[in-house]
Parts: structure tokens; C-alpha cells; sequence
């Protein structure tokens, strides 16, 4: 179907299936908001505060709480990831950025709505987006808005 979606993926962080996570290709900072770390059962005492302030693409700006490292798991594949906790309320749970694409060496493709990268054995994984659940949360987003 014709679409001019954002690509969300389901995908493991910590020890929790993590869904709605935006794969943003324009952003250079992973997010984690604050409700899913407590959602997750993350001990916040190993997030390292920080006072950053974000701006987005809207220039809407954001005040960090800290940043915590927490390993993404895509398939066979595990990399640490920093992330940057903030409060805002948003309709993902998480934003995965062009720094974590490129460890892991992978193609996004939002036409398609999927990721491919190699994995350790030289085969390619693909990791599936959900359009329908794009377009609920492209409608969520628009009504916080």
C-alpha cells in the first residue's frame, strides 16, 4: 500500500521486547523517554545525569534527565547503545539513530519498511516494520501536537 511512513520496529533492549521504536536516519541521538525505563524496570541509578538540552528538527528543544548504556539486541547481533533519557510523552517508546545503523551496518529503508544488516554468519537479516501500527502512531503524534 502507498504510504510515506516513519519505520517502527519491534526490537529487544535490555531484557524486554521493546515495540514502537522509531528508526529515525535523521537523528544523531538515541532517546529512551523515562516511562519506558520504568515501564522496563530500569534502575535509574545507573543513568548519569546530564543537563543537555535536545532540539529537534522542529526546534522544539527537550532538557535531558542523563544518559544511560543499555544493550540493543537485532537478531544475532548485540551493540551497547547510549541513550538520552528525557520525560517527554510520545507515542514510541524509543528512537534508534543513524549512529546505531551504522555499527550495526545496517540499510534502512522506510519505502519498504524494513532494516537489513549482516549478521555474524554472513547471512542478511531483515527486521520488518509495521505500517499499519506506523500510521496509528503518526495519528497519535499529530494529536499531541
Amino acid at each position: 500500500m502507498p504510504h510515506n511512513d516513519l519505520l517502527f520496529i519491534d526490537i529487544g533492549i535490555g531484557e524486554c521486547q521493546v515495540t514502537k521504536v522509531l528508526v529515525d536516519t535523521g537523528s544523531s541521538v538515541n532517546l529512551i523517554f523515562q516511562d519506558m525505563l520504568d515501564k522496563m524496570g530500569i534502575d535509574l541509578r545507573n543513568m548519569r545525569p546530564s543537563t543537555r538540552t535536545l532540539t529537534g528538527f522542529n526546534v522544539a528543544s527537550e532538557k535531558m534527565i542523563g544518559t544511560i548504556r543499555l544493550p540493543v539486541y537485532a537478531g544475532d547481533v548485540t551493540r551497547t547503545v547510549k541513550f538520552s533519557v528525557i520525560r517527554a510523552k510520545d507515542p514510541y517508546n524509543a528512537i534508534l539513530s543513524t549512529p546505531w545503523l551504522h555499527s550495526i551496518k545496517a540499510v534502512p529503508s522506510t519505502y519498504h519498511q524494513c532494516i537489513k544488516f549482516p549478521r555474524k554468519d554472513g547471512t542478511i537479516l531483515t527486521i520488518r516494520g509495521e505500517q499499519r501500527a506506523a500510521r496509528v502512531l503518526l495519528i497519535a503524534t499529530v494529536k499531541l501536537q
